[in-house]
């Protein structure tokens, strides 16, 4: 099961002045994120820095109780697309009254060091939230039980790009600018006038679709199977007789499992989808966990002993898909994404796939 770092503090009442930012942030309200070590145990976790170089920021910081919600999305414009993160501090915990605050950062999706701050807040178990003045210091810190709902942004930004392209980010962000305010963008969902906006059904769909791309590819992996059949370690051909006759080439493979992925991501269910495979292949996940297990891949130049955690993982996360449990779902998908193989990341070897089979289609 993925987990998220535990950086609960435990410290008592503190302050960790100063926390280093670039100048131009500290010259506007504005949310940034921001590495720090609060404790040596922990190590690295990232902050969100919420600036505010006027005096409110001293009435802000008497809010109480200060309360903070986040909204977050992806913006289409004639020069590409823009990511938002907003965050509203609020009198009350239900988040119906007006906001007290808001702070907003703006990112280019395609820039990995802008973007990688959020995937770390994302998988903590807090937030750690500092309030600055234009000075950089701290005029006060709240901690919050990461409840939000930025992995799903994250997961929905990430599914999103490939199909787009940035022309010029700086053009994009003053288009975004001119376009929509607060209210705009808190209105998400109900309307989209000028691109593509942070849809919930939409986000269900790209989940979906990501969780079928890993049980996929742990079906594809297991077709090396026919390699200690060949050598007389397995026994059981005719187990694997579906599996086994998929194309060797792993584009090709990948390429052939096409028309089960689509068909698996119709019905919007992950009990269908997970039917379809099992079907389609005559093998369910649990048995591919156990085959991956086995001690005749040791030393294996194709499939293996490191598909197995991959695919307990997996399996896992297909357990928690069809609880709907949507934050857990995609701290496993971002986890899975990470984990390593033969070769690489998970992440990297569904990519590469994809982009095969994109390239072959034109």
């Amino acid at each position: 099961m993925a987990q998220l770092k535990n950086n609960k503090w435990l410290g008592g009442k503190t302050s960790w002045n100063p926390l280093s930012l670039p100048a131009h942030v500290l010259k506007q309200a504005c949310a940034y994120p921001v590495q720090a070590i609060l404790d040596e145990k922990i190590g690295t976790e990232t902050v969100l820095c919420l600036v505010d170089p006027t005096d409110f920021v001293y009435e802000l910081a008497s809010t109480h109780p200060f309360c903070l919600s986040y909204q977050g999305g992806l913006i289409d414009t004639e020069y590409g697309p823009v990511a938002f993160f907003l965050f509203q501090v609020k009198e009350s915990v239900c988040g119906d009254d007006t906001p007290v605050a808001t702070f907003e950062l703006t990112v280019d999706p395609f820039n990995e060091e802008m973007i990688f701050p959020f995937y770390d807040l994302a998988l903590q178990t807090h937030w750690h939230v500092f309030l600055l003045d234009g000075q950089g210091n701290e005029v006060k810190w709240f901690e919050f039980e990461n409840i939000f709902n930025l992995a799903v942004t994250l997961e929905f930004i990430e599914k999103a790009i490939p199909s787009r392209r940035r022309i010029d980010f700086l053009k994009a962000k003053e288009l975004y600018q001119a376009r929509y305010s607060f209210e705009d963008l808190l209105k998400i969902g109900e309307s989209e006038p000028h691109g593509l906006t942070h849809n919930h059904e939409e986000i269900q769909i790209e989940i979906l679709a990501a969780v079928i791309d890993l049980v996929c590819l742990v079906y594809h992996e297991a077709r090396n199977v026919r390699h200690p059949i060949k050598k007389g370690l397995e026994k059981d051909s005719s187990k694997y007789a579906r599996l086994i006759s998929l194309p060797r080439n792993r584009i090709d493979a990948w390429n052939q499992m096409e028309r089960v992925r689509n068909e698996a991501l119709k019905g919007r269910s992950i009990l269908r989808a997970i039917k379809i495979f099992e079907n389609e292949y005559g093998v369910s996940l649990d048995d591919l966990v156990n085959l991956f297990y086995q001690p005749f891949w040791k030393d294996s130049l194709y499939g293996g002993n490191k598909w197995g955690p991959i695919c307990s993982e997996i399996a896992i996360l297909v357990i928690k898909a069809i609880q709907k449990k949507e934050n857990d779902i995609v701290a496993n998908i971002m986890l899975i994404h990470s984990m390593r193989h033969n070769t690489g990341s998970v992440a990297e070897k569904i990519k590469e796939l994809n982009q095969a089979i994109n390239a072959e289609s034109y």
